[in-house]
């Protein structure tokens, strides 16, 4: 494997010298085969800009969620949203800017619109916070990544298809 300013690539090598510099030990490659991009990440993330509106769940029903799955009638209806902006997008998650910070570890519900084939369709899933960073450039807006929680494989395929259908129109507005 070999990591460059341009991701991780992977090939075969064979060893063609060894020497120490300082106190550091270096090795020289000589490629047998042809470096191929390695992708890391299970789904391929999109970039966007697209509204979303979240909570985090109480207690009860984190709970109740977690025994039965995501059923609307386990959910208390009528709680406040709060207002954030999706920046990317994937089938295993999502990552957020806000101007406010959820604990990472905290289970929320994410409230968004995709235009879909079928037409514009409302997703409310359920995400676990896997981290949470304040933007260095602006401060008082948070980074929230976000991995899908009890997600149905139907709805995550059609997020899947989401991101395809707008890489190909971004590619033809390119070309």
């Amino acid at each position: 494997c070999f990591y460059s300013d341009n991701g991780l690539y992977q090939g075969r090598a064979k060893v063609a010298d060894r020497y120490k510099r300082k106190s550091t030990y270096l090795l020289a490659f000589d490629l047998i085969s042809n470096l191929r991009k390695e992708q890391r990440r299970e789904y391929y993330r999109f970039s966007c800009a697209l509204e979303m509106n979240s909570r985090e769940l109480e207690k009860e029903e984190a709970v109740a969620v977690e025994k039965n799955g995501l059923k609307e009638e386990l959910l208390v209806p009528g709680l406040p949203l709060k207002r954030s902006v999706i920046v990317d997008i994937s089938g295993g998650g999502l990552r957020f800017v806000a101007n406010y910070a959820y604990e990472a570890g905290s289970v929320i519900l994410c409230r968004y619109q995709l235009d879909t084939e079928e037409g514009p369709r409302v997703y409310e899933l359920l995400g676990k916070v896997l981290s949470v960073r304040e933007n260095s450039s602006r401060p008082g807006v948070f980074e929230h990544r976000v991995q899908y929680v009890n997600i149905e494989d139907e709805v995550r395929e059609e997020i899947i298809r989401f991101i395809f259908e707008k890489e190909r129109e971004n590619l033809k507005k390119k070309g």
